[in-house]
């Protein structure tokens, strides 16, 4: 679900479309994840839109992401790593 959200926002309909579940729980999961303060919403006019508001959450699924991409761990501390 966040995969969806982070390209942009989306309504439960598109999501649970996109997914394969139902509206009833696409709605669910999303208030879980708008308690957390993973996820916000906007209204437009009858429509409601949601987004990945988490930093965080954007940051491991780049993470994720190029490691599928590049099937190798990024380089996160300068120089050849020390033993105690």
């Amino acid at each position: 679900m966040l995969v969806h959200l982070i390209d942009g926002e989306k309504t439960v309909g598109e999501l649970g479309r996109r997914i394969g579940i139902s509206a009833s729980a696409t709605s669910q999961h999303l208030a879980l994840l708008t308690g957390q303060g993973i996820v916000e919403s906007r209204v437009d006019g009858p429509r409601r839109y949601y987004s990945c508001k988490s930093e965080a959450a954007k940051g491991v699924f780049r993470l994720l992401d190029d490691l599928a991409k590049t099937d190798r761990l990024p380089d996160l501390l300068p120089g050849p790593p020390t033993r105690p």
